[in-house]
């Protein structure tokens, strides 16, 4: 009886991935993200095991015929099935009422301060970025819409009090970041004291220093203080730089924020 395994189900036959990177683009156009995310993880799955397939094809060896099996199965288990598939593609192709970025600040045009608030924080194009990242894509998006929703459901008004926030907010966060530029150089400078301005000693202690998980959790807060402090400054500067200039106690306060 032969032992040679059997070649794996062609996942290309079944014609799965017929047009399914057409709606993925779909998806993205219309900024339901979540949706393409899921999409784009069937395209590679199934895309996956027709390279697999391709290499069964010229592999002799059994070890690497049953390596390949392996694979093929586990990303089988991951793909929808036929009917499943049909009825994905149905719910794909049909509309959304989830709300698009722009959908919401169109919503907001009766309220300037509102609507410059909300497009402070979220100027870009989430299309753009799902093209490089559709994670970030989908966290951007959960992100408007927990803004937005709060935006039309409580009033918001740009005061003193709101104002004298922020700037203690925008010192903290720029004082937290001055400290660490220092702390970076003082580390730099021990290390080339110490090795003597040796170039690939000095290379391989900073990258050995900055990849230390401890560090790196430092850094990644520093990065959080940083975006803070550059949406506050658009906020500012897109929201209220009108009303601020008409009212000189404001106008007084916000030129100390943006310092």
């Amino acid at each position: 009886q032969s032992t040679q395994p059997t070649q794996p189900t062609k996942f290309s036959s079944l014609n799965l991935n017929s047009n399914l990177k057409e709606i993925y683009l779909k998806l993205i156009f219309e900024e339901r993200f979540e949706e393409a995310s899921f999409c784009n993880r069937q395209i590679k799955a199934i895309d996956s095991i027709q390279n697999y397939e391709k290499q069964f094809k010229t592999i002799k060896e059994k070890i690497k015929q049953n390596e390949i099996k392996q694979h093929i199965e586990q990303l089988s288990k991951t793909i929808l099935t036929k009917e499943q598939m049909f009825a994905a593609k149905s719910q794909w192709l049909a509309s959304s009422e989830k709300q698009t970025i722009r959908q919401m600040k169109e919503k907001l045009l009766n309220q300037p301060e509102k609507l410059g608030f909300f497009a402070s924080l979220f100027p870009e194009s989430l299309s753009e970025i799902a093209e490089n990242n559709i994670a970030k894509a989908v966290s951007r998006q959960r992100d408007a819409r927990r803004t937005f929703s709060w935006l039309i459901t409580n009033k918001f008004e740009i005061t003193i009090d709101l104002l004298t926030q922020w700037q203690t907010i925008l010192k903290i966060c720029f004082k937290e970041t001055e400290k660490a530029k220092q702390l970076i150089q003082q580390l730099e400078s021990k290390i080339k004291l110490q090795f003597k301005n040796d170039i690939q000693l000095c290379s391989i202690a900073t990258n050995y220093l900055f990849s230390q998980p401890k560090f790196c959790d430092y850094l990644k807060c520093i990065k959080e203080f940083n975006k803070i402090a550059n949406r506050l400054k658009m906020s500012i500067n897109h929201s209220f730089i009108e009303k601020i200039q008409q009212n000189s106690n404001l106008s007084n306060l916000f030129e100390q924020v943006k310092q």
